[in-house]
């Protein structure tokens, strides 16, 4: 935060002084020096680097629905979420839609992550995110969310639900859907 004027009275004293931190996200590290008249006495390296997020994106119209397409012997989920950046920079962040399933209330073993994807968004701007899983784009690869399979069945008995997160633990609400 630049030099600070400090004068010594021979005892001791406390210092303070403001600290001035990047904007951007990253990963950085902390140099404290000291001068006494013009010279430098102390420089000092932290030993922890200071890492400051991007904020979270915000998450609104989560929805989930059963579509039958194709003349499958199950459904599939159609998710849909808007995904929002609420500040006046552009962010990016890495989502991942996630699914888990009980049945009777009690959860079984299959808890996939469904996709995964980089967003950008500039200030104030947002994207209708949609999960399709009767796509006929298997195997192919591109823009989110056009990189999966028809999945996951929704079978009977079963509640499945499903959620956007971050790379930082940030999640949308929980929606689901029994069938």
């Amino acid at each position: 935060s630049g030099l600070r004027p400090f004068v010594s009275s021979g005892a001791a004293q406390q210092v303070n002084f403001p600290v001035t931190m990047p904007a951007s996200p990253g990963t950085y590290h902390v140099y404290v020096d000291v001068h006494a008249g013009g010279y430098l006495i102390l420089a000092y390296q932290g030993t922890e680097d200071i890492v400051i997020a991007a904020p979270a994106f915000t998450f609104s119209n989560v929805k989930v629905v059963a579509q039958w397409a194709g003349g499958h012997s199950y459904p599939s989920p159609y998710f849909t979420a808007r995904i929002s950046n609420d500040t006046p920079d552009a962010i990016t962040h890495t989502l991942t839609l996630h699914h888990r399933r009980t049945r009777a209330g009690v959860p079984d073993s299959f808890a996939p992550v469904l996709q995964t994807f980089n967003l950008t968004l500039v200030g104030g701007g947002s994207y209708n995110y949609v999960y399709d899983g009767w796509g006929d784009h298997c195997g192919k690869s591109g823009s989110p969310p056009r990189n999966y399979c028809d999945w996951p069945p929704l079978y009977v008995g079963y509640t499945s639900y499903f959620w956007l997160e971050d790379e930082m633990g940030n999640k949308s609400v929980e929606v689901s859907i029994t069938t």
